[in-house]
């Protein structure tokens, strides 16, 4: 089929198509909150993996136990505390991250950053000597701000590579952070703190998240008469425990508690029966619940765990669970002295009838581990898994272990008991399951693993904001080891602004909805074979070990982090010796004070923005822009408005004209299935009859004017007469004798 040639109407059609498809594209870009919100995210999401990588690369033994990378570490990193900060720049009033204290302290004060280093946190339990250093006994620590500090030329790069992308944004670049296993936390840019040595990041929700992915947990815990009859401090300990388990969750996770003494209580929705899930206000619920506890009554076993198993099904059942991996967390300091249907026990001593109970609870787990890890791969991923903890606080009866471990051992694959040795160890013990969860973010398939937690207020600043972050490996061994957590905060008001919410909005609904959804998007895939498990196991002493006469040295793995060979390499002092050098006071380090003539201008209401001396601001979050901000977002939100109308109105109206001219133009060139005749004109002769097909002689000559084409659509040429070129019609009969007719007849 023959197509007519494209014609110019044909380009006026395609630049219109074009045009329209660019301004709906255009207009959707820019009125959208959500995709704006989305570019903004995966440029924070691609900038936390590349954090991640730049970490694990510094962690790599010949960077790490290079031995001028240790000895240049000496005297040569900035405490929070015992500090001067040798470029200290003061931001403008107002920035993202401005200092409650600061911003209290007068109208020309603001905070100072150093952003030519980071800054070093040590957590409340490491050790330090009289110059603020670490315990040079303590060669992990020393390690970990050794190996870190390799991170401060790219932090300064990154800084400055990314200045344009955020200021387009109206907002600061967001502070970086990398917070390790055992507590070291270094900070870019650097600041002065003045809550010394109380920062532990493990506990902090960004770090639980990034390490373990959302999950759900449900803790079964003693409050039995035995924890305060027995252990003066086991329930204060076990309350702070449950409480920094509780507090460390994000909103991707879910939670409920079931106490049990005699009977069980459970702590969960008190309208559905489900588990939480840990917003804030949920979150302050169960910790209210926590700090109410008291300890009497007897040790029941059964019913509580049946009740958490129970709450967790119903959770999952009804698909308002995170679609995720699971665990138990089971504490008690005692035996089993009542629950459970046992039968008669007439007859029976009482060692007897506490065997019979503790079988009937291990017949109960294993069902149920069973049971809950088939409906969590049903009704999410098969990869599911439901893992159980058991932890029992040591007394005075050594039997009351025996048991605890069974159920880990015993009644599941995938379980883990520890022996608590001292009250004070029920923190750390009851917060570390998170350890196995992390062993799954390490394989290839979750190797991109990223997350966000609720806003929250940071605590340097008490600044509302949020953080993404991702786990780092050190991945030179299989499998990798888990190191630590790096993590990107950003201030709602910073996202607000980005997005051009109101200032007075505070933390709007759109981020914190799409900060739910990206908490709960990713879930690791855990692999646990009976080695893995084995080896973490390992990690609480031998004793833990379900199955040591089975596993040789040879197969277990390792899952801690080693040191370096040469402790003599090491310094004694990692940190900068400022505190005998005369430090100014806190509020001197913390704030500085913007000069006069400056501090007035970006106050002025006529002021236009300026940036401060360290470049690091973008010179539109001062007081002036703040206060038109939401004037702005309603300008914007009338003109997107106006566009869309005038869109619906001109758009149809555009279409219909087009789709006429279309057709139009197509039937102007659409050639005709029928020979159209010609009037004939009023001087012409008369048109033969055309229903025989006349054919002349071969040996008669054919007329000057006569033309026919042979079967082959040449001319025939016969010879020449009187000095011109004449032809000779050949016969024509069948579709030659039709083109005859048709021509004849189409040029009258």
């Amino acid at each position: 089929m023959m197509y007519p040639p494209c014609t110019s109407f044909d380009a006026v059609f395609v630049v219109f198509i074009c045009f329209f498809v660019v301004l709906v594209a255009a207009q959707t870009s820019t009125s959208t909150p959500d995709l704006l919100n989305t570019r903004l995210f995966q440029k924070l999401e691609e900038d936390c993996l590349e954090f991640a990588r730049q970490v694990e690369e510094a962690y790599e033994f010949n960077n790490r136990c290079d031995a001028s990378i240790l000895q240049t570490c000496d005297r040569s990193n900035h405490d929070e505390c015992n500090t001067i900060f040798p470029n200290l720049t003061c931001q403008n009033k107002g920035h993202d991250l401005e200092t409650l204290v600061c911003a209290e302290a007068g109208q020309c004060m603001t905070s100072g950053f150093d952003t030519s280093q980071s800054v070093i946190r040590l957590p409340p339990y490491v050790t330090l000597t009289e110059d603020g250093n670490p315990d040079p006994s303590n060669t992990e620590v020393i390690e970990t701000i050794c190996f870190t500090q390799q991170l401060d030329p790219w932090f300064q790069e990154k800084r400055d590579e990314d200045l344009e992308f955020y200021q387009g944004y109206g907002i600061d670049p967001p502070q970086m952070h990398y917070g390790d296993r055992n507590g070291v936390f270094r900070l870019y840019p650097a600041r002065h703190s003045d809550i010394c040595h109380e920062y532990d990041p493990t506990i902090r929700p960004w770090f639980v998240a990034g390490s373990s992915g959302p999950k759900n947990l449900v803790l079964v815990l003693d409050t039995s008469g035995s924890m305060a009859r027995d252990c003066s401090t086991c329930l204060s300990s076990m309350q702070e425990a449950a409480k920094r388990v509780v507090n460390s969750l994000s909103v991707g996770d879910y939670v409920a508690i079931v106490t049990f003494n005699s009977d069980a209580t459970l702590h969960a929705d008190p309208e559905t029966g489900f588990l939480y899930r840990a917003t804030k206000s949920n979150k302050e619920q169960l910790v209210q619940a926590i700090d109410n506890l008291t300890a009497v009554g007897g040790t029941n076993f059964y019913d509580p765990l049946e009740m958490a198993f129970d709450a967790l099904d119903r959770t999952i059942e009804n698909e308002v669970a995170a679609n995720c991996n699971s665990a138990i967390l089971f504490l008690t300091d005692g035996r089993v002295s009542s629950g459970g249907d046992v039968g008669d026990t007439t007859g029976l001593s009482s060692e007897d009838v506490t065997l019979l109970r503790e079988d009937a609870v291990l017949d109960l787990v294993q069902q149920r581990m069973a049971n809950s890890t088939h409906k969590s791969q049903i009704h999410g991923a098969l990869t599911n898994q439901v893992l159980f903890f058991s932890y029992s606080i040591d007394g005075a009866d050594s039997e009351l272990h025996e048991f605890p471990k069974r159920l880990a051992c015993d009644a599941t694959e995938v379980g883990v008991w520890s022996k608590v040795v001292r009250p004070d160890q029920i923190i750390d013990s009851l917060s570390s399951y998170y350890l196995l969860f992390s062993s799954g973010l390490a394989d290839g398939k979750n190797s991109n693993f990223t997350t966000w937690v609720e806003p929250y207020k940071f605590a340097s600043t008490q600044i509302t904001g949020t953080t993404i972050s991702s786990p780092v490996f050190d991945r030179s061994v299989d499998p990798p080891v888990f190191l630590g957590v790096v993590g990107i905060d950003l201030p709602m008001s910073a996202i607000n602004r980005a997005l051009g919410v109101s200032s007075e909005a505070g933390t709007n609904d759109l981020p914190t909805e799409e900060i739910f959804k990206a908490a709960s998007f990713k879930c690791p895939a855990l692999e646990l074979s009976p080695c893995l498990m084995e080896s973490f196991r390992m990690v609480s002493g031998e004793e833990s070990m379900c199955e040591r006469n089975n596993f040789t040295s040879c197969d277990l793995v390792r899952v801690t982090t080693t040191m370096c060979p040469h402790a003599m390499d090491y310094t004694a002092h990692p940190l900068v010796d400022a505190i005998h050098q005369g430090l100014p006071s806190d509020m001197d380090r913390l704030c500085c004070e913007i000069p006069p003539d400056i501090c007035m201008e970006e106050t002025s209401p006529t002021a236009s923005p300026t940036a401060s001396s360290s470049g690091s601001n973008t010179g539109n979050k001062n007081d002036t822009v703040a206060k038109n901000t939401d004037q702005q977002s309603k300008n914007d939100r009338n003109t997107n408005m106006i566009i869309w109308v005038t869109i619906a109105v001109l758009v149809p109206l555009v279409v219909l004209v087009l789709v006429v001219l279309w057709v139009m133009a197509i039937r102007r060139r659409r050639p005709s299935t029928m020979p159209r005749r010609r009037r004939p004109s009023t001087n012409a002769a008369p048109v033969p009859c055309v229903n025989a097909i006349p054919v002349l002689p071969q040996e008669e000559a054919a007329p000057e004017s006569s033309l026919s084409l042979n079967a082959t659509g040449d001319e025939n040429v016969t010879g020449a007469e009187n000095g011109r070129m004449t032809r000779r019609p050949q016969a024509s009969t069948g579709a030659s004798a039709k083109k005859e007719l048709a021509l004849s007849d189409t040029e009258g």
